[in-house]
């Protein structure tokens, strides 16, 4: 198995250093009439593509260096980069009083909901934990929303959600009264 470099592994904490700090509280929030929409603020998708083209060319330049290893990491970190950059343009969550509709994920496999307040019976939030690399503890939130048909849509409440459509989400189902239970996230 392929071992990274000092200069790979610098590489691979600084592109995870700049992912943490890019996804935190960078969702902007727009209003027209009743509908408020959240996004990712433009230069977050914008920089992370620029970073994949970066470690391509990175890439090609080891490669060509005679730094095949440290090319191929460098390559499949940009190549990553530049699949799920370009969709964070795409990713975006309406609110209205009339339903909800988020699409995240990657820009030619998106998720996609859309559910109307009245069909909402309740709202289940719920906690998953996984264990990642190095037995580190993964913390996931969701709400399920329970719907009149029977049906249940599964939302990640992930960082877009997080800063922002969350909040809007609880403030609506307490005043339709939609009761609302389980662990969640803390409130932004």
């Amino acid at each position: 198995m392929l071992q990274p470099t000092p200069t790979t592994r610098r590489l691979l904490y600084s592109c995870a250093m700049l992912s943490l700090f890019v996804l935190t509280g960078c969702v902007s929030k727009s209003t027209a009439g009743d509908a408020t929409t959240y996004k990712f603020q433009w230069w977050i998708p914008t920089l992370i593509t620029l970073v994949g083209i970066g470690a391509v060319l990175l890439g090609l330049l080891f490669i060509v260096a005679g730094k095949i290893q440290n090319g191929l990491i460098s390559g499949v970190i940009g190549l990553g980069a530049l699949l799920f950059g370009p969709g964070m343009f795409l990713d975006k969550a309406v609110i209205d009083k009339n339903h909800f509709e988020l699409r995240t994920g990657i820009w030619f496999s998106p998720t996609v909901h859309n559910i109307k307040w009245d069909d909402v019976t309740s709202i289940n939030r719920t906690m998953e934990e996984s264990r990642g690399r190095r037995n580190r503890k993964n913390t996931s939130y969701y709400a399920n929303f329970a719907l009149k048909s029977g049906q249940t849509e599964k939302v990640s409440l992930g960082d877009m959600m997080k800063n922002g459509p969350y909040a809007d989400i609880l403030r609506i189902a307490a005043e339709r009264g939609i009761p609302v239970t389980g662990i969640g996230p803390e409130v932004n």
